[in-house]
């Protein structure tokens, strides 16, 4: 959600960067406390997960329950297909990357790209 002054981290918002790339790392230094390493396992999660959502978003497209510009096709599609298609928008409207909880987010991913073949 937008905030006064741009887009902020933390609190209600779930954000762990600004829009200006400051992390917000209160929830995480407890585990881990070497900022840098922190900051190579955020871009490392992120890109892994965003690298599975586009398989993902690809094979949605290839089945025809989504178009390329990320809308759901109109029709009546099966329990598996519309599971599939709510954990595509559900982890991309999340916006975190994995970074919220990432072994759940890859095992929606695995899980729906399994149901799909």
């Amino acid at each position: 959600a937008p905030v006064m002054d741009g887009r902020a981290a933390g609190g209600h918002t779930f954000r762990v960067e600004t829009e200006d790339g400051e992390l917000n790392t209160n929830g995480c230094v407890e585990c881990h406390s070497d900022e840098d390493a922190l900051v190579m396992l955020k871009e490392e999660t992120q890109a892994t997960l965003e690298a599975a959502l586009e398989e993902l978003r690809l094979r949605l497209i290839e089945v025809g329950i989504l178009t390329e510009s990320d809308r759901a096709v109109q029709g009546t599609w099966g329990p598996v297909e519309a599971g599939c298609l709510w954990n595509y928008f559900y982890l991309l409207e999340d916006q975190s990357y994995g970074i919220h909880n990432f072994s759940y987010a890859m095992k929606l991913i695995e899980n729906s790209l399994e149901a799909l073949n």
